[in-house]
Parts: structure tokens; sequence; C-alpha cells
């Protein structure tokens, strides 16, 4: 990704469902006993720049069943031209009016800038994604938000467009305040795997048992009001959280979003 002194909004649209301490080494030992449920955020707090979320706020979605069409016919019939074998992947905005008019809306931008405290903002990334009835996401911080700690960390927030079917079986979740960290969640945790086949769920923690041990985390390293909690997700209802966050995805329904 190319950075400019631009702040970066980096989009992450769910579609059919669719970027802007004290260090700890090593890795650590699971409470497997911690299986509390997570707070239900149903909106951001007063400083949202600390707490590292703020939302929900109503979007347009119109046009998005076309957007994932037309990404999908411009990844499936793409020529290679030298190295460049795929689009990548997160940028459907790039190459598709109909996502692009999605990421660019004025209510998304008009908020980004607000947090971000800028007039002058670019859409980094866009990602359309659609997940199946039992899907979960690994804990894991948004790679583009943290490439330039120096210029970029605080400038860069991720906007989260949920679409079709979400609710509280199928949200967001994450760590508040750990955008501060400087290390990835999922280099924290012990084990992982990134998208779970489900023979292997057994084997390993819960994502909230993952999600309380990271919030354990967080505290002993001083951020005592980091807080492991659910997004109230609403279809069409956005969020703007910051993409270091300690996050994780979760479709625990029977239907796709």
């Amino acid at each position: 990704m190319i950075y400019t002194q631009a702040a970066v909004l980096a989009i992450s649209s769910l579609l059919l469902n669719s970027a802007f301490a004290v260090p700890v080494k090593g890795k650590f030992a699971f409470d497997t006993h911690n299986t509390a449920a997570p707070v239900v955020l149903s909106k951001g707090s007063s400083n949202p720049q600390d707490e590292g979320v703020d939302g929900p706020f109503p979007v347009t979605t119109n046009g998005v069943h076309e957007c994932v069409a037309e990404w999908n016919r411009v990844q499936s019939e793409w020529e290679t031209e030298g190295l460049i074998a795929k689009p990548y992947p997160k940028s459907a905005h790039i190459f598709v009016e109909g996502c692009r008019k999605i990421a660019m809306q004025p209510a998304l931008l008009d908020a980004a800038r607000r947090l971000i405290g800028e007039d002058d903002i670019m859409v980094a990334t866009m990602s359309v994604l659609v997940k199946p009835p039992q899907w979960e996401h690994r804990w894991h911080t948004d790679v583009e938000n943290t490439i330039d700690n120096l210029r970029c960390k605080d400038k860069s927030w991720t906007a989260w467009v949920p679409v079709e079917n979400t609710g509280p079986d199928s949200t967001l979740y994450m760590v508040t305040h750990t955008h501060q960290a400087n290390e990835f969640a999922h280099t924290v945790l012990a084990k992982q795997c990134k998208t779970c086949d489900p023979a292997d769920k057994p084997k390993m923690p819960s994502l909230v048992e993952r999600g309380r041990q990271l919030e354990a985390t967080a505290h002993a390293r001083g951020w005592s009001d980091a807080t492991f909690v659910q997004l109230a997700a609403m279809d069409n209802n956005a969020w703007l959280f910051r993409g270091a966050t300690w996050h994780s995805s979760i479709n625990k329904s029977d239907k796709t979003r």
C-alpha cells in the first residue's frame, strides 16, 4: 500500500452477510475457564480516539450486489501482467465503480474526517467479504494500519459496514484501547488458525476465551480500561475503529453474512 501525507481510512465492507505500554515477551497460556460473554457495545464512548471505536451510524449499501458481482468478474477475468497474478484483494474500490460509491459515500467520509481530524483523507483499501454460517476469523490486527506507526497509526481507521444477516450471532469482537499495542493480536496469541476448519475448533480455546485472555493481557500492560466487547451489529449501520485494535469476527448464525 502506498501512503501519502493524507490521513488513511480503510474500508472493510462485509457484504452479503460486504483500510480507514510495557512489552510482554513470549506467548501465554489460555485461561480456558473464563468463558464470560463479551460486553455488548451499542454505541461508542464520548472519547472514541482513546477507546478506539465509534458508531454506529446509518449508511447506504445500494448497489452492493452489483459491487460483489462485478468485483468477482474482475478477479476471475484478470489477465496476468508480469508478476501481478491477481489484483490486490483489498482494492475493489479501485476497479469497481459500484464498490467505490459505497466506500466513498459522504456518511463514511464525514465520520472519518471527524475522527481523524483532517479533511485530506484517502480510502486506502476495501475488502468485499462473504461470511458463511458457522464461520470465524481469528483474532488479528489489520496490517494496513500498522505499516507506518510513526506517521499513520493515529490517522488510520477501519470502517466495518455490515449489509445482510448481521446480529448478535454474526458480528465483530474487539478489545478496546488496544490500538496502543505494538504487537499484532495474532502474534500475541499462542495458537490460532486463520480460518478454522470445524474439526480444528475443539482443539483450541474459543474466540471468546481468546478474547478474555487478550483483555487480561491488555490490563497487565497497563490499559485498565481495555474491555472485551462485541458490536451491536445491525445491517446498514457502520462502525469505525482503529485498525490496530485487536479484533476478530464470527458468524454463529445459520445464514450467510
